[in-house]
């Protein structure tokens, strides 16, 4: 459920020109959400902050 809504959300967003549509709507929502799921699990080791804002910068860099 909270895929499909990012991907509704991502769709909306390409349609508006606010994010780019080289990458269809549904695989950004999978790559955000496996992103989001590492990060939960990586956060359980105690990295640094900066080791989890260098992942979510990567992440967030694919939809530019």
């Amino acid at each position: 459920a909270v895929q499909r809504a990012m991907a509704e959300a991502l769709a909306r967003a390409q349609e508006r020109g606010e994010l780019s549509a080289r990458h269809h709507p549904d695989t950004l929502a999978q790559f955000l959400q496996n992103t989001i799921n590492g990060l939960r699990v990586e956060a359980r080791t105690r990295p640094t902050r900066e080791k989890l804002q260098q992942v979510v910068d990567v992440a967030l860099s694919v939809l530019a």
